[in-house]
């Protein structure tokens, strides 16, 4: 106990914390949700971790409504004559044309699983590495203290929510969720033809995406924008060649139809579904997987205003050109087009990941809300990285089912620390800049 007390003491208080944090956000909080909750085994983050990841077990949400559309004589005639929920569009289905075999699909979202949590350690420690080189009286930690942060590091990202939700479900959102924290890793290092081929292929999968394409333009970023666009056209016009002109016209009849309907269910963490369940328009606590909720004009023009809301604010460049066109430019985006989305289940969320690993260090140097900002982070991860079953014990009781949307909470709160970040004098950008210089300097 007294080796244990003085290896505790030799410590940072970074990773003390991370430490203390990672014990109770993994293992206390499954047990009170299952004590005092009464949350069943299956509904809590650790069960797809330690059951369904570890023993290679994996649906097939995306991977069966792309070979239903596949087979189809008109793709998307599964989704307006069959009420099937294929809502990717044509170029998605060349993944399904190219890998016909399941184990194979599945051996590939494992592995890009473990990809995405070691890029998200290399994410932090580079973050680290940026923000803490300022400050000269900090010694870098042993590299057995090294070793413990990638441990807890790991332990974190392995249990993040959306993340391993996304694999267990069989969804292709594994393979965005970890091309984007590839990107942000890729945006750091100065490699932005492939942070842009990286984004032309989640085009490819996920319109929104897009947005990351016009962000690109906006901020001059040329070597990333044109890698995106040269990448989408070409998986554009392959897609085009197998699958004809007349079916990518009416992926945007089905685009048009979300926009218009959403989905009520608990799981659909975006301002669309808050609204659909405040104005309790279609069933809250049931999938069904072939209906959508029922046209309502306010859901629609709410969810339009707080989209054009989300993407404009993201858009704008920041107040300081020092953050143009920066890490933290890139993630507001990023989460913003996210969120702004109809439907945004709780896997999409995945691509917070990379987003804290970058955050944390951040924020320690910059304190955005003083003496609360890293608690109001922690909370923000609780909400992010666990499943709340009991929260649907409110999805009757009018407004105070809002709380269903716990993750929409906490992506917005990391969506105004980004937003707080942009509008600072001494901002990451320059940090950037000023770090690279030094590991420059430190590698010769």
């Amino acid at each position: 106990m007294e080796k244990l007390s003085r290896y505790w003491q030799k410590l940072t208080p970074l990773t003390r914390n991370l430490l203390l944090f990672t014990v109770f956000n993994i293992f206390i909080s499954s047990i009170l949700l299952m004590l005092v909750f009464a949350t069943r085994w299956k509904d809590t983050g650790l069960y797809h971790t330690l059951v369904e990841f570890v023993t290679f077990h994996q649906n097939s949400d995306s991977w069966r409504t792309m070979r239903a559309a596949l087979k189809a004589p008109k793709i998307y005639s599964v989704f307006f004559d069959q009420g099937l929920k294929f809502q990717y569009p044509p170029t998605s289905l060349l993944i399904i044309k190219f890998i016909p075999q399941s184990w194979l699909l599945s051996v590939i979202s494992w592995i890009l699983t473990i990809v995405n949590v070691v890029f998200c350690v290399k994410i932090f420690q580079m973050s680290l590495a940026w923000h803490t080189v300022q400050t000269l009286d900090r010694s870098p930690p042993s590299k057995a203290e090294t070793t413990l942060q990638i441990f807890i590091l790991c332990c974190l990202g392995f249990t993040f929510y959306p993340i391993m939700k996304a694999f267990s479900l069989g969804q292709v959102q594994t393979w965005i969720n970890a091309a984007f924290a590839i990107t942000v890793w890729a945006w750091m290092t100065q490699k932005k033809v492939l942070a842009g081929f990286l984004t032309g292929l989640t085009c490819c999968l996920k319109p929104q995406s897009f947005l990351l394409v016009l962000w690109g333009v906006l901020r001059q970023q040329w070597q990333f924008t044109i890698a995106a666009i040269a990448t989408l056209s070409v998986v554009f016009l392959c897609s085009i060649s197998l699958f004809g002109f007349a079916n990518h016209l009416d992926y945007l009849k089905v685009l048009s139809f979300i926009s218009k309907h959403g989905e009520s269910l608990f799981a659909n963490h975006s301002v669309n579904g808050v609204l659909n369940r405040l104005l309790f328009n279609g069933d809250n606590l049931t999938w069904n997987s072939k209906t959508f909720a029922p046209y309502h004009p306010v859901v629609y023009f709410g969810t339009l205003i707080s989209s054009l809301f989300f993407v404009i604010t993201s858009l704008i460049p920041p107040k300081s050109r020092e953050a143009y066109g920066g890490t933290i430019d890139l993630s507001t985006l990023a989460l913003s087009a996210t969120i702004a989305s109809p439907v945004v289940w709780e896997h999409h969320y995945g691509i917070l990941l990379p987003i804290y690993a970058f955050l944390l260090p951040c924020l320690i140097q910059r304190p955005v809300f003083g003496k609360f900002t890293l608690p109001y982070l922690c909370l923000s991860y609780i909400l992010t990285s666990n499943h709340f079953e009991f929260t649907d014990f409110f999805a009757p009781i009018p407004i105070l089912n809002i709380l269903q949307s716990y993750r929409l909470i906490g992506g917005l709160m990391v969506l105004v620390c980004l937003h707080r970040l942009r509008s600072g004098r001494a901002l990451a950008q320059k940090t950037e800049d000023l770090s690279r210089d030094h590991l420059d300097l430190s590698s010769n």
